[in-house]
């Protein structure tokens, strides 16, 4: 049987924005990085902005983006995704991914930053069972109903402005319990 994922068996490169890509690996029993990847560097804006262009095959960021973004209240917000995503493009190879690892909730709002800047975009909720396998702490506290009922307490005292956009979210989704906004989704961005 044929593989569609490419890459596989040639060597590639990886920025993980908060050294997060060796513990997932671990969370699947490899003891190292595979041979073939060469994992570069802990990748804020400013770091990326030392590394070649069109030079990586995989952006990976695990929380970052929000952490990264919401500091600066919502009218920011947007304005700082966007520098992310552009240093991001900028080093990313022409067949290369942006992964990120966010709450559904914020997915759609990075989804469409990433359309506004000509990229193809997939998002996709992450299935339950990768959700479990994850050892990460910020993954565990999404994985039941008391956890996501506490990150919204979190948000609620730390970003009063986030709530109310968040139950809204849950409502246009119609989501049953409101705290699955913050089940982790992925987003793969590509050029």
């Amino acid at each position: 049987m044929k593989s569609n994922r490419r890459g596989l068996g040639r060597e590639f490169t990886a920025v993980d924005a908060a050294l997060r890509a060796e513990e997932a690996l671990r969370q699947r029993g490899l003891s190292k990085a595979p041979k073939n990847l060469n994992h570069v560097c802990n990748c804020a804006v400013d770091e990326m902005k030392k590394i070649q262009p069109e030079s990586q095959d995989i952006v990976f960021g695990s929380y970052f983006l929000n952490n990264y973004s919401m500091k600066f209240g919502q009218e920011k917000r947007e304005a700082r995704a966007m520098e992310y995503l552009n240093e991001a493009r900028r080093i990313l190879k022409p067949h290369g991914r942006i992964i990120l690892i966010q709450d559904y909730c914020f997915a759609e709002s990075y989804a469409k930053t990433g359309q506004k800047m000509g990229l193809k975009v997939s998002v996709v909720k992450l299935p339950p069972r990768m959700v479990e396998a994850s050892t990460a702490d910020y993954i565990e506290m999404r994985q039941n109903e008391s956890g996501r009922r506490r990150l919204l307490e979190i948000d609620m005292q730390e970003h009063p402005d986030i709530v109310s956009w968040v139950k809204e979210f849950a409502a246009k989704q119609k989501l049953k319990d409101p705290t699955m906004a913050y089940w982790p989704t992925a987003i793969i961005l590509r050029k």
